[in-house]
């Protein structure tokens, strides 16, 4: 899939679990997908276990977000309507309407500037990261050499184009 039909499959997904009536909703799903995001975001260690920003990142927005790693460097998350009261004026949706987001990251080592971009990402929306204190340890990436001393580090500094 592209990066837009995955966006706009995980915004459907999310769409379809407020209900039937939801923008966006397929109402034939809409069970389904209720059931499919309310155990990913219940349940968040088995969507990624220990290791992943996934945990942390669904566990830290109580349902409101949910994430999915891919294959290297790529992330997708689905926003729901409820968090949309934290989105930047720049970012002109209804207010009734679930988000989705595709990340693909061209660095080599999926996670390292994965997780920052994820991260900047949500703030450029307008969502205070900040306050979910468990996330601030995916923000930076440190780069250390072989005898362990910090020669870089790995940060998103980006701003989101809206059209």
């Amino acid at each position: 899939l592209s990066l837009h039909r995955t966006a706009y499959a995980y915004a459907r997904l999310m769409a379809s679990s407020e209900g039937a009536g939801a923008p966006g909703a397929l109402e034939r799903y809409a069970g389904s997908a209720s059931h499919v995001v309310e155990a990913m975001t219940t349940f968040p260690y088995y969507v990624a276990g220990g290791t992943s920003i996934t945990t942390p990142l669904m566990e830290a927005f109580g349902g409101e977000v949910l994430g999915k790693e891919g294959a290297e460097g790529f992330y997708a998350m689905a926003i729901s309507p409820s968090l949309q009261g934290e989105f930047s004026d720049r970012l002109k949706v209804p207010e009734d309407v679930a988000i989705g987001i595709a990340i693909k990251v061209h660095d080599g080592v999926a996670d390292r500037a994965r997780y920052p971009a994820i991260l900047r990402t949500l703030e450029a929306l307008g969502i205070d990261v900040s306050a979910r204190r468990t996330l601030q340890k995916f923000r930076e990436w440190e780069i250390r050499n072989h005898a362990g001393t910090l020669v870089g580090d790995v940060r998103a500094e980006f701003d989101l184009e809206f059209i």
